[in-house]
């Protein structure tokens, strides 16, 4: 999971399968953008993939945090849609 880039802000889902974390690595939207891992069955985290233009955008989203009671992921965002 880690890059050579700023990866930061990592944030678990309920079950701990699921690792949220804000990024600047090469093949996001914008600045920096929220990226997730999966737990692979051998308990190894699979290839980190980015959430997409429904989440990030061409600025700079971070600070993800996942509420398991709600089972929410909320960010901060500083672009428009």
């Amino acid at each position: 999971m880690n890059s050579t880039a700023w990866d930061s802000q990592p944030t678990l889902s309920r079950g701990e399968d699921t690792l949220y974390f804000a990024s600047d690595r090469l093949g996001g939207f914008g600045l920096s953008d929220i990226w997730f891992t999966a737990r692979q069955k051998n308990g190894q985290w699979g290839k980190a993939q980015n959430l997409g233009p429904v989440v990030n955008t061409r600025e700079s989203e971070v600070s993800p945090f996942y509420h398991p009671m709600y089972n929410v992921l909320y960010f901060s965002s500083r672009g428009n849609y």
